[in-house]
């Protein structure tokens, strides 16, 4: 047998795979409200975030973000502002599983660090383990401010009925920061 054609079946199984497999119905447009407790390597900080998404069709959306809130170092408040904006891709995986990737600018700014621009890039999945429970777990990695930092999620999200859910979340990065959130969502 050719080396090219050996090559070639791996693709030509995944893309079978892939094509093969149902959605669980996700839906990709949405707009979402978080409020977020964070541990910044010792400091106390919260913020309120407000996201959502577009579908741009089979396999695309548009997402945006904005989050402000406040780091606590000692006597202290520091404010911060951060947008994101961004292109994922979705794809079923298996019948109630899709596999997410997304690459977004954002843009930040922190009292007593400026401002700068960078990127994420991200990694996940999202699950239904029911017609009203979906799981989520995924990792991001941030390169901005002449660092870079790598963020492993999970989530849960319980849906009230089919366009209004309830989420929760826990990540931690490799910058020491720890967040617990929670928030609302209203798909449309």
């Amino acid at each position: 047998m050719n080396s090219k054609y050996i090559a070639l079946f791996p693709a030509a199984l995944l893309a079978g795979f892939l094509a093969s497999a149902q959605a669980a119905d996700f839906d990709y447009n949405y707009v979402q409200v978080e409020y977020q407790d964070r541990d910044l390597d010792g400091l106390d900080g919260d913020a309120f975030r407000f996201s959502g998404s577009v579908d741009l069709g089979d396999r695309f959306n548009l997402l945006g973000s904005y989050a402000t809130g406040e780091v606590t170092t000692g006597p202290w408040d520091l404010d911060f502002d951060e947008l994101s904006l961004g292109i994922g891709f979705h794809a079923p995986v298996a019948d109630s599983t899709d596999v997410l990737a997304t690459l977004q600018a954002v843009s930040h700014d922190q009292d007593a660090v400026g401002d700068d621009t960078g990127y994420r890039i991200g990694l996940g999945i999202r699950s239904q383990l029911a017609d009203n429970v979906e799981l989520t777990a995924g990792v991001d990695y941030l390169d901005i401010y002449d660092r870079d930092d790598t963020t492993f999620t999970i989530g849960s999200r319980f849906y009230l009925n089919k366009a209004t859910s309830l989420g929760i979340s826990y990540s931690s990065s490799s910058e020491d920061v720890e967040t617990f959130s929670g928030g609302l969502r209203i798909d449309f």
